[in-house]
């Protein structure tokens, strides 16, 4: 008797990475921590398994995918463009939370890039991650492993709240470390052309201009032009607002239903609402996150106190930006 596909949950041995690794191969989906969010994995020669990503997701086909190696060395096994600012940057911050989208290697489906002639390229710092790309030997697509549009996971249960019914098997890493998806930069022009972030992360600007020069951080949205690029992304199934600390109250007071609000220390948030409050550094605040966000689902709407306004909150802000555009949800 064939045991149906189901969501199948496993702590990372050994053992259940070699498992992982035969799925892959066999051409089935297996998510995994990364030090970022939670991918989707499928391998990136499989057209077929790909295309799973694609419709398990629901994730426009014209959005690209990100491609996960497990060295600076597998990267010529994606990308075509590989110059000297590339192996730069992938030999200061790799493996590590940034991905360089550079020309794309001949064997690279379209349907991995999302039509395009360039190809989003990383090398995640998780043990989890490296040991499953070393045992597959290939490269890995791995998209944020959620329904798309929704808050990203960065735990296990979040990917098998989005996918209840699999057919998954889900690596559980316990929660990650960053938090929030890789920064994005564009080398996919020739030598001299001007450097862009796509989308913003935990490596900064600043970080990457000291390996290459300036940089442009791109604050125009370009609908599918990168990975986490669409006006509305990372966003919960309810309502969210973005408000400076002087408009709390009063927004409050018109609020209809219980809000849960997200403030940086405790202060009046009268009931029926609900505070929760947050870390004040950006990186421990980006770790948790799309934790308390997800949380927030519970709750009639989610109210945000704005955080600071500087370069190490650029990232927090793109979030909270393209999570609180109104849609129907």
């Amino acid at each position: 008797m064939v045991r149906p596909l189901a969501l199948i949950l496993s702590k990372p041995t050994g053992d259940t990475v070699a498992r992982a690794a035969a799925r892959l191969k066999r051409g089935e989906l297996v998510a995994f921590p990364t030090e970022t969010v939670y991918g989707l994995g499928a391998c990136v020669f499989n057209e077929d398994a790909v295309a799973q990503v694609f419709t398990l997701k629901g994730r426009p086909t014209l959005n690209p995918l990100i491609v996960h190696v497990a060295s600076i060395q597998d990267a010529a096994l994606v990308g075509a463009g590989w110059d000297d600012r590339c192996h730069r940057l992938a030999d200061k911050f790799w493996p590590g939370p940034l991905t360089i989208v550079t020309k794309k290697h001949s064997k690279i489906s379209s349907i991995v890039t999302g039509g395009r002639e360039t190809v989003a390229v990383r090398a995640p710092s998780h043990q989890v991650a490296q040991s499953l790309l070393k045992a597959v030997g290939e490269p890995l697509v791995a998209p944020s492993a959620n329904r798309s549009g929704h808050v990203s996971a960065t735990t296990a249960q979040h990917v098998a709240d989005d996918f209840p019914d699999g057919p998954l098997m889900v690596l559980d890493g316990g929660a990650t470390d960053v938090g929030i998806e890789s920064t994005v930069v564009d080398l996919s022009g020739p030598t001299g052309s001007p450097i862009t972030i796509l989308r913003q992360g935990a490596i900064l600007a600043s970080d990457i201009a000291t390996v290459v020069g300036p940089v442009h951080v791109n604050q125009t949205i370009h609908q599918g032009a990168s990975p986490g690029t669409n006006a509305q992304h990372y966003a919960p199934c309810v309502p969210l607002q973005v408000v400076s600390g002087d408009q709390l109250e009063k927004i409050l007071r018109h609020s209809k239903g219980c809000m849960v609000v997200l403030v940086f220390e405790m202060g009046n948030v009268p009931d029926p609402h609900t505070a929760m409050v947050m870390p004040t550094t950006p990186d421990a605040y980006g770790q948790i996150l799309y934790d308390q966000l997800r949380r927030g689902e519970a709750y009639d709407g989610i109210i945000v106190v704005e955080p600071p306004n500087n370069e190490q909150w650029g990232a927090i802000h793109d979030r909270l930006s393209r999570a609180s555009v109104s849609v129907a949800h």
